[in-house]
């Protein structure tokens, strides 16, 4: 039998204020309604957006390899 790890990562993303042109550009550009959150960390534009994050950066993105 496969060995099976269980386990959740928490983390925070705190976000800039956002300009209503920021976010029409933001979705015009990188269609965002296919993220999970509606943004991706990961775009070149995403990233902007925030202003802070506590946690594992990876874990934002989909997986928390800190764990692994």
């Amino acid at each position: 039998m496969a060995t099976r790890f269980f386990g959740y990562e928490k983390t925070v993303v705190q976000f800039r204020d956002l300009t209503d042109d920021g976010v029409n550009f933001y979705v015009n550009k990188f269609k965002p309604p296919d993220k999970a959150g509606a943004y991706g960390i990961q775009d070149d534009f995403g990233c902007l957006f925030i202003s802070r994050i506590v946690g594992d950066y990876y874990n934002i993105v989909g997986l928390p390899l800190v764990k692994c």
